[in-house]
C-alpha cells in the first residue's frame, strides 16, 4: 500500500477511526498488509474492511509487488537466515506527516 502521489479532492471531509489511523501509520510500500494487520493488531476481517473503505476513498492505493524468481541457493540461503517473521513493518513518520499536512489544508 501507499499514498496516491495526486489524492483526490474528496478527501476534504475524511474522518478516520483509531484503527484506521493505526493502518494509515503502516502504510508504506515495503509492507504487506499481513505485516500491518499483524503490528496494529486486527484481525484479517478488519484490515480487510479498513484498507478498502481507504482505496474507495482514495486515501491509498496498492502497489503491485514484483517478484523475481529466486534460485534455489538463494533459496536456501533466505530460508536458513529467516528468524521466523516476527519484525514488526517500518514507520515512515514522514509519509503520516505530509497526509496529515494534505488532510489539514484540505
Amino acid at each position: 500500500l501507499r499514498f496516491p502521489e495526486n489524492p483526490n479532492s474528496r478527501l476534504k471531509n475524511v474522518n478516520l477511526t483509531l484503527d484506521e489511523w493505526r493502518v494509515v501509520s503502516f502504510v508504506n510500500p515495503r509492507n504487506t498488509v499481513r505485516q500491518i494487520a499483524k503490528a496494529s493488531n486486527l484481525s484479517d476481517f478488519q484490515i480487510r474492511r479498513i484498507v478498502y473503505s481507504m482505496i474507495q476513498a482514495g486515501l491509498i492505493e496498492v502497489v503491485e509487488q514484483r517478484i523475481k524468481p529466486i534460485r534455489e541457493s538463494e533459496a536456501s540461503a533466505k530460508f536458513e537466515a529467516d528468524d521466523g517473521g516476527d519484525k514488526k513493518p517500518s514507520v515512515d513518520r514522514s509519509v503520516v506527516k505530509r497526509l496529515i499536512n494534505r488532510i489539514r489544508r484540505l
